[in-house]
C-alpha cells in the first residue's frame, strides 16, 4: 500500500490504510462492530490497544509518520475514524 499524505504542505494526515495492513483494519472494524453491538463501546479502546495498536504497529507508525506517537492517541484516532 503506498503512503499517501493528505493535505500536502500542511500538517500531514494519514488514513488508517496508510498506517495499518488490511488485516489490521479488518480486526479494528470487527472490534468496533462487535463491542458496539454488545453495548460495550467503553471496551473498544482497550481491545484496540491489545489487538491492533501493538508495540510492533507503533514502531511502524512512528517510522511512517517520522515522529514518536502515543499509542492511546492512535487508538482514540481509530475509534474516531470508525465512528464516522
Amino acid at each position: 500500500m503506498p503512503l499517501v499524505k493528505v493535505n500536502e504542505g500542511k500538517i500531514p494526515h494519514f488514513s488508517l490504510a496508510n498506517l495499518f495492513s488490511r488485516e489490521e483494519v479488518d480486526v479494528m472494524e470487527r472490534i468496533w462492530i462487535t463491542l458496539n453491538h454488545e453495548h460495550r463501546i467503553h471496551d473498544v479502546h482497550k481491545e484496540l490497544l491489545a489487538k491492533v495498536v501493538t508495540p510492533e504497529a507503533m514502531e511502524r507508525i512512528d517510522r511512517i509518520t517520522g515522529q514518536k506517537n502515543d499509542k492511546d492517541y492512535i487508538a482514540y484516532a481509530i475509534e474516531y475514524a470508525l465512528s464516522r
